[in-house]
């Protein structure tokens, strides 16, 4: 049994808000504080003083308990059988958490021409603000069985079932429940040949009953050939395994509402009349039409790999290679508009996912120095198969055939989200004769000098929706690796590992058109838009109104989210044997350790971390290089 209280304390209009005024404000708008100690702002500014927001604006108070309970038992029954076992294991899981605080509100002084004061807003005493205490969960998981473990001479066979039920409830939801059955047999012949069988029929209430259960089977193999005699004489070689599976995954954390294979009504929104009298009823809406036939999302899974070890197994290295099929995706549902209603997803998708991945150690003592040395890759490609699209779509963007995935993207001015889709960007018009000449683009009310070119992709002489083009950019790497080093050398340590990703894409529009049109949309990128003097700058030309043409998804925005970090540094001493026997101590080590230190990418000049490139915009919490330093002593 184990529990943790945790109390956290943050302003009451939240740390997005006020995280997301700070950036959005400019540092020249007003004054933190005035000559008379009164709280800066302006007609404009009237709630943006960030100071104001920590100190006069109220503050929530967050309690929350978590108690983690578990019960693991195991009875011999030998008496039955050798190797016979029964199993029970039970978790009792609950967070509940209480919120209270407080609620004020400050008024904002601005200085005038004459030196007076112009006061904004209404300052009220500190309040409390309603509590609440409805934020529980419990969470209980019970698994039982029984196992079988037994060799026979050069066989050995081990078998394992169990039984599953899973139950998540709160009280502002219904329970959600999970069963099912699992089984495993295993068998191996001189510890040199290994076979598994794994079955699972597994049940969610997310299905209509007769839909509820899914088979899922796995068989893997493995052989041990550095035990075969005509590999004994490689002396290098001391272990080598090859290994492969096959077998099918359900995923029932379908991406709709629950209980989606039924109808349901929701209450509230619009309010109408009936009658003679002036009040008013709320509405009853028919939700999304459900969907009987909604099932689970298969995977069908295949690897091939290998473990190995050389050299006194001062070196190991494996490797596999992967293929996944994934069948049932939810996609959207073909059907008429003249239905008038949505409809839930069906289960109409296909994907294709495949690649390989690797890694190696070496650990290695020569002499007062031991070096180590380690890496791993992962390379894996996607494909789309099979995607319910709208009718009509030009091929050109169809998402068949293409990976998996979207860069993260969303046009604030038209409140659109395109995927994979973009526009093809052309360079910046630098004049109205350009401008003539081109497509006529109808994104924006007029297209002016230092504006963004689209290409015409359908030739109809219009850039519009039907000129988005479908493309393989995407924000899911196709490559991910890591690799470090370790030396010791008499009392001193040190280490570093790197992580990167390759073949990845970003996309920087709402970072670089950040801000609102209460100021302006002026942000720290601003001067290095588009001017009749400067009309070699990066960015397009600023504009607090009709922006649109500049601000839609195109491939002008998109950056090389590839990066290599140094994730970690350690640098370590541990003082001499006499030195410790003097300080009565078994061990003593200093050390100093940081992590997020350097960043390597092609971005890194914008001031964007191309891992998570909103950190530090708009609401977002900022990327942190964290330091420390410690002393571990064993006495």
């Amino acid at each position: 049994v184990g529990g943790r209280v945790e109390q956290l304390r943050y302003p009451a209009a939240g740390n997005a808000s006020l995280l997301s005024t700070i950036y959005s404000t400019p540092p020249n708008a007003f004054p933190l504080l005035n000559e008379d100690g009164s709280y800066g702002g302006t007609s404009l500014f009237q709630n943006s003083n960030p100071l104001a927001l920590l100190n006069a604006d109220g503050n929530t108070t967050s309690l929350t308990r978590t108690m983690l309970a578990t019960l693991d038992a195991r009875h011999k029954l030998d008496f039955i059988t050798k190797g016979l076992a029964l199993n029970l294991f039970y978790t009792y899981d609950i967070t509940s958490a209480y919120v209270s605080g407080y609620t004020q509100s400050y008024e904002v002084y601005e200085k005038g021409s004459g030196g007076g004061y112009t006061r904004y807003g209404t300052a009220t005493p500190l309040k409390y603000s309603d509590a609440d205490f409805n934020s529980n969960v419990r969470n209980n998981e019970f698994w039982g069985g029984l196992d079988y473990d037994r060799t026979f001479g050069q066989h050995g066979i081990n078998f394992s079932t169990r039984l599953q039920s899973a139950v998540s409830a709160a009280p502002a939801r219904l329970d959600n429940n999970r069963m099912g059955v699992s089984n495993r047999l295993s068998y191996n012949f001189m510890r040199r040949y290994f076979a598994d069988l794994v079955a699972s029929y597994a049940g969610s209430q997310n299905f209509a009953p007769g839909k509820r259960f899914g088979w899922f089977p796995a068989v893997s193999a493995g052989w041990i050939i550095s035990e075969e005699r005509f590999l004994r004489s490689i002396s290098f070689l001391n272990y080598l395994k090859l290994r492969g599976s096959i077998g099918l995954v359900g995923n029932d954390g379908v991406s709709t509402r629950r209980f989606a294979y039924n109808n349901y009504f929701t209450r509230g929104g619009d309010q109408y009349s009936f009658g003679t009298g002036f009040s008013t009823v709320p509405n009853a809406t028919e939700l999304e039409l459900a969907n009987p036939h909604l099932t689970w999302e298969k995977a069908q899974k295949a690897s091939l790999g290998l473990d190995a070890k050389f050299f006194e197994q001062s070196l190991s290295l494996y490797f596999d290679y992967f293929y996944e099929k994934r069948t049932d995706l939810l996609t959207t549902a073909l059907l008429p508009n003249i239905l008038g209603q949505d409809v839930v997803d069906v289960n109409e998708g296909k994907a294709r996912y495949k690649g390989f991945e690797g890694g190696l150690a070496f650990n290695k003592q020569m002499g007062r120095v031991t070096l180590g040395l380690n890496g791993n890759f992962t390379y894996a490609q996607s494909k789309v198969i099979a995607i319910n699209e709208e009718p009509g779509l030009p091929p050109y963007q169809k998402q068949v055939g293409f990976p998996v995935g979207s860069v993260a993207q969303f046009n604030s001015e038209t409140s659109t989200s395109y995927m994979n889709r973009f526009l093809i960007a052309d360079g910046i018009f630098q004049n109205q004769a350009e401008i003539d000449a081109a497509p006529v683009q109808r994104f924006s009310g007029t297209v002016r000098p230092g504006d963004i070119r689209y290409r015409d992709m359908n030739d109809d002489g219009v850039i519009d929706n039907l000129d988005y083009v479908m493309t393989d950019y995407n924000d899911i790497p196709k490559l991910y690796f890591g690799f470090g080093a370790s030396l010791v050398f008499k009392g001193f340590d040190m280490s570093a590992q790197f992580q990167g990703a390759k073949d990845r894409t970003i996309s920087i529009n709402n970072i670089i058109n950040s801000g609102s049109s209460s100021t302006g949309y002026i942000n720290q990128f601003s001067k290095d838009a588009w001017t009749a003097e400067n009309t070699s700058a990066p960015f397009p030309r600023m504009a607090i109104a009709d922006r649109g043409n500049n601000t839609v998804n195109s491939t002008f925005w998109l950056r090389s989210g590839d990066f290599v970090k140094l994730r970690s540094a350690e640098l370590g001493y541990s003082i001499p044997v006499k030195t410790q026997n003097k300080l009565k101590v078994t061990s003593c080590r200093l050390y100093v350790i940081g992590f997020n230190l350097l960043t390597f990418s092609k971005v890194k000049e914008l001031g964007i971390d191309p891992e998570i490139p909103t950190a530090g915009y708009n609401n977002s919490y900022p990327y942190l290089r964290t330091f420390a330093a410690g002393v571990n002593l064993k006495f």
